[in-house]
């Protein structure tokens, strides 16, 4: 043990500390996320960065997301030099056991995503990325939506779960940013169209309004083209054509028309509740009109 001692201390090497226990991330979250004295808020995410696998929603949810949120983007606490670190940590999170259905590992990708989206949020408050990482983070956020299977989203015992609603929420701000460039803007909305028309199951736990808020965001960009819309509702109208006439129902089908109805609705009323909307939200909102008057 004294050889093992005096090794570390000569080569200047100290033994890692243990990780904190349940009881700590509790009583940070009690105190209100109080940076305990001497202590790096970047620090202490990244290490409750491993709390977002929790099935317990109340340390994923109410201390390792809450605290994020506290540090991140209402206090801004945290550095862009730190801020790109949790940027690497969080969106390599997202590629951990996608494409498969139905483990635990669904909430470290899912709350990952929305740890992300605050990432995204604090760059449109204090810019921090460049253009390219904006490029990136876009990049894996349409990765990781068309990729996920798991689409479960509340569970009675570890709470919300959330997958397509938390990138929903990633892509929002990122297409409210005016740094992303407009041919990664032009991509937003294809994106969710794919999620929309993949799922094969109805979503039926409010996701349908987050991907609605993502998709309006690009429509109030001020290099928004009505040709992104009309593209997506092409889409949309096509992959539902035919559905009814077919000898028996093809259920993901039917999941996708219902998707892209219930979407398209909840973004028709959004946009008709922007104030003093400008005449390409007008457009907008007869374009999405029309286009649920030809889904069936």
């Amino acid at each position: 043990m004294f050889l093992l001692v005096f090794s570390l201390l000569l080569h200047g090497a100290a033994p890692a500390a243990p990780p904190r226990d349940a009881a700590f991330w509790r009583g940070l979250a009690d105190n209100k996320f109080a940076l305990p004295e001497g202590a790096s808020a970047a620090a202490l995410l990244e290490e409750a960065s491993a709390l977002l696998a929790s099935p317990d929603p109340a340390l994923r949810d109410g201390v390792a997301y809450e605290a994020a949120a506290e540090w991140i983007v209402r206090r801004k606490v945290v550095e862009p030099a730190e801020l790109r670190k949790l940027l690497a940590l969080w969106t390599q999170n997202l590629k951990e056991g996608v494409g498969q259905a139905g483990d635990d590992r669904v909430l470290l990708r899912s709350f990952s995503a929305l740890d992300l989206s605050l990432l995204a949020a604090r760059d449109l408050d204090t810019p921090y990325l460049e253009p390219a990482e904006l490029s990136s983070l876009l990049d894996a956020a349409l990765a990781y939506l068309a990729a996920e299977r798991d689409l479960r989203a509340y569970d009675g015992g570890k709470g919300w779960i959330h997958a397509t609603a938390h990138t929903a929420d990633l892509l929002k701000f990122l297409a409210r940013n005016p740094r992303l460039t407009h041919a990664d803007a032009a991509r937003v909305l294809p994106g969710i169209g794919g999620k929309l028309r993949d799922a094969g199951e109805v979503f039926a736990w409010g996701e349908d309004e987050r991907l609605a808020s993502a998709a309006l965001a690009v429509v109030r960009r001020k290099d928004f083209e009505p040709a992104w819309l009309e593209a997506w509702h092409e889409g949309l109208v096509s992959s539902a054509a035919g559905l009814w006439e077919a000898p028996s129902l093809d259920v993901r089908r039917f999941a996708a028309a219902q998707n892209a109805k219930h979407v398209l609705a909840r973004l028709h009323v959004l946009l008709s509740v922007v104030p003093d909307p400008p005449p390409a939200v007008a457009d907008a909102r007869g374009s999405v009109l029309r286009a649920l008057e030809r889904l069936p």
